[in-house]
């Protein structure tokens, strides 16, 4: 695969016509351009979106006077950018976030999709997807949008970074030959990107110079910019060489703590099954001893049950008894009535006897 620096450089890269300034060259939002932009915001409070606009026109522009794209280092200084009208920044909001569809995307929902060309090869892309909380809304202006969606994307990509570099779980996943690799990768694309964007040319206003001189320090300039992009692509080699060595070491140290993890599960197993056998013969004799205990305990009630039963015969027999002598008293009192009735009849006829022959 052949590398393209003219491609590589005009990425992202657009093109709009100011009132004042006239033709405008907008370069793409580098990361040294992210970094810069990210301390800004940081050090400003309560500015307008059209603050915001006019930054970044200084970090990424430049005036294209010749109308043919040609690249420079110049960047619009304040005062020019201070020239850019309303319009134009609202022009230069919606070219940037049409040039950068990423800015509106959602990350989270990305997916790699396998596909065979036309060699039968195997190719792998990944599939976007554009997020309906970071589109234009009816009631914002471009510039509004701007600064609602672009703080945010410099704020994840920053964390992103840091987590996958940064962070213990890089530091556990690669090894410090891949790390000290990464660092160099960032410090030559951030050198790579000032080379691009921030060298002075040498002028010589007084004196004409041939321009064959102009055309050596360019090539001196492009030769140079071209040994950091192989330096570059070097370094990148090497770094998925080593990650692939990492991969290789996480892989094998994954089997081994795996088998550590099914031995650790058969051995819980073998005990589990021990345990629930010896709690299966203790729950066998516990249900023997039961059933001895329940057969003494039944012996036990129908002893009390047939001593019940003869205690309530007596006490019947008993009640019996009482009833018949009850009867026989109420006969005997019933005959003592009348014979005290007798007597009572008996004593008054004494009692009349005697009083007639007393009168007598």
């Amino acid at each position: 695969m052949t590398f393209d620096i003219k491609k590589f450089l005009s990425m992202h890269r657009f093109t709009f016509e100011s009132e004042v300034l006239g033709g405008i060259l907008a370069h793409s939002f580098s990361v040294s351009a992210m970094s810069k932009a990210q301390k800004w915001l940081k050090g400003k409070e309560g500015f307008e979106p059209e603050d915001f606009a006019r930054m970044l026109t200084e970090l990424i522009c430049q005036i294209d006077a010749q109308g043919d794209s040609a690249p420079s280092e110049k960047r619009l200084s304040n005062s020019e950018s201070s020239k850019l009208t309303k319009n134009d920044l609202e022009k230069f909001a919606e070219l940037f976030i049409q040039n950068n569809p990423h800015f509106t995307e959602d990350i989270e929902k990305e997916k790699s999709v396998r596909s065979t060309n036309e060699k039968g090869e195997t190719v792998v892309s990944i599939e976007k997807f554009q997020s309906e909380e970071l589109q234009k809304k009816e009631s914002e202006s471009n510039c509004q949008h701007l600064l609602r969606i672009l703080p945010e994307h410099i704020k994840q990509s920053t964390e992103r970074t840091k987590k996958l570099f940064g962070g213990t779980l890089g530091k556990y996943i690669f090894s410090n030959t891949t790390m000290d690799l990464l660092n160099e990768n960032k410090r030559i694309s951030s050198m790579l990107g000032e080379t691009l964007h921030n060298y002075e040319p040498i002028k010589f206003p007084e004196l004409p110079e041939n321009p064959v001189f102009e055309t050596n320090r360019t090539l001196k300039t492009l030769g140079s910019e071209l040994s950091e992009v192989g330096a570059l692509i070097k370094n990148m080699n090497d770094l998925a060489v080593q990650i692939t060595v990492d991969s290789t070491r996480a892989s094998l140290r994954t089997k081994i703590w795996n088998n550590i993890m099914f031995s650790l599960g058969l051995l819980t197993l073998i005990i589990t099954a021990t345990i629930s056998y010896k709690s299966y013969v203790s729950a066998n004799n516990s249900t023997e001893t039961l059933a001895a205990v329940m057969k003494k305990t039944n012996l036990n009630i129908e002893q009390l049950i047939s001593v019940d039963n003869k205690i309530i015969s007596n006490s019947i027999k008993l009640n019996e008894l009482i009833e018949t002598n009850v009867m026989k008293t109420e006969e005997t009192n019933t005959k003592l009535t009348e014979l005290l009735e007798v007597q009572k009849k008996y004593n008054k006829l004494i009692n009349r006897t005697v009083n007639t022959s007393v009168q007598n």
